[in-house]
């Protein structure tokens, strides 16, 4: 298991449509006992979702078709209620490409290349972040905050 207590159970989407850049992410993340799912384009990514409910979505910004097409993937998810993760991969690396990513529903940006070991730890933050957020209770010392009654 991961570093942090994240793996099993836990469903990540990748959309790349290079298998040479897709091949070691997801090998990597099933060492790591997650379950993934690779699309190599945005047709089947779709299809992959009707069918699954994912925690993380790592999406290609360039995909064919479009320079910005996972920009715009990202932008139906977040549409239709996808309340998970989306950690964007692009070697589009200009800070107006980062801010478009995140402003397209985006939690994380990594430009290519980067190394693996980075891309994990990006994942297992988000994934922690992400079940903290949806825990209802919250503790800390003799602080106690509940989400679903709004009380402290």
């Amino acid at each position: 298991m991961p570093p942090g207590g994240i793996g099993v159970g836990v469903r990540i989407l990748v959309l790349e449509d290079h298998g040479d850049i897709a091949e070691p992410l997801v090998e990597a993340l099933r060492r790591d006992r997650y379950e993934v799912e690779w699309a190599a384009t945005a047709d089947e990514a779709y299809r992959l979702l009707a069918d699954h409910h994912f925690d993380l979505a790592v999406l290609d910004v360039m995909l064919p078709g479009a320079d910005d097409a996972g920009f715009t993937f990202a932008r139906h998810l977040r549409d239709v209620g996808f309340g998970g993760e989306i950690l964007f991969l692009s070697a589009r690396a200009t800070v107006m490409d980062r801010v478009e990513g995140l402003d397209a529903g985006g939690d994380d940006y990594l430009v290519k290349p980067f190394s693996l070991s980075e891309f994990l730890a990006r994942v297992r933050a988000l994934l922690r972040r992400s079940a903290q957020t949806k825990r209802a209770v919250l503790e800390r010392g003799p602080l106690r905050v509940d989400f679903d009654t709004r009380t402290v």
